[in-house]
């Protein structure tokens, strides 16, 4: 043919090349169609009610997160259901082990991560 150049047929090392760049295009390519898909179900009615919900979640855990911090900076006299079950379980662990810790401290750590 006139015009066109002889091409040697690829060796094995481009034909890798080529595939790892291909992997990388269609990875690339999935996550930007599951982003679409993503910001089209987040248009919808249960879409905007998920939303919220997470929002109203994230505010619920920054809540607990910060009463938590400030149960750990003042000790509370009053604490809560939560923290009086840990404490009763340190209590009982502490037993056991026959170990002197200090409970309400503990607990209260404890109840922060739990």
């Amino acid at each position: 043919r006139p015009g066109s150049a002889f091409m040697p047929a690829p060796n094995e090392e481009e034909l890798k090349y080529v595939l790892d760049e291909l992997n990388v295009l269609f990875e690339s390519y999935n996550e930007l169609l599951e982003l679409w898909v993503r910001q089209k179900k987040s248009k919808t009615f249960l879409g905007r009610i998920l939303a919220a919900f997470g929002w109203l979640m994230l505010l619920a855990c920054i809540f607990r997160v910060i009463g938590a911090i400030m149960s750990m900076i003042f000790i509370q006299r009053h604490s809560s259901s939560l923290t009086e079950n840990v404490t009763h379980v340190f209590h009982r662990l502490s037993i056991l082990a026959g170990a002197e810790i200090d409970i309400s401290l503990w607990s209260q750590y404890a109840s922060f991560v739990f």
